[in-house]
Order: C-alpha cells, then structure tokens, then sequence
C-alpha cells in the first residue's frame, strides 16, 4: 500500500493529493484559509444539499436515467443490431457516471 502524498496547512488543512510544482503559487496559505472558511461556514449546508440530490435525483439524472431505458428498450427490440444505439447508451451512461 503506497502513502498518500499529504501536504500540512496551517489550521489542520491537509491536501491529500501530489502538488505538482507550481501548486503553491495558487494554494498558498491565504488562498487555504479562505476556502477553509467558507467549507466551515457552509460545509452543513452543502452535505445537506448533495444528500437532497442523491435522494431524489436531479431532473437531468431523471431525464438521462429515462433516456438509457428508452435506448435500451430500443436495441433489445432490434435484437441488438444498433450499434449507434449502443454508443449512444455507452455516452448516457458516461455522463451519469454508470461507465468510465
């Protein structure tokens, strides 16, 4: 198992990911602080907001979940001789995060 690569802000702010050189111009300590306070001003609030959209789906997710039924309902119905209709479900699927 590979240690993750941790940078230490002030205030217990770690990024956990490779900072590439560079990456302290952008992330320096006040630019840290000021997102810090904004997650610690609003972080109850947005968990609250993703957990809302997770349960009930947004619109395009709906729509998109709707659409991929639809593409599928289609090809099963040509017996799977669509090729369009399978790139068209394989990019639907891409955008709701079903495939990579």
């Amino acid at each position: 198992m590979t240690t993750p690569n941790i940078t230490q802000f002030s205030d217990g702010i770690e990024v956990r990911a490779p900072m590439a050189p560079g990456y302290e111009t952008i992330l320096t300590p006040e630019a840290v602080a000021f997102v810090a306070a904004l997650n610690r001003r609003f972080n109850v609030q947005r968990l609250a907001l993703l957990e809302r959209i997770i349960r009930e789906g947004s619109d395009e997710t709906k729509r998109l979940s709707g659409e991929v039924a639809e593409l599928r309902r289609r090809l099963d119905a040509r017996d799977g001789r669509l090729d369009d209709l399978e790139q068209r479900i394989a990019a639907v699927e891409k955008r709701l995060g079903i495939r990579s």
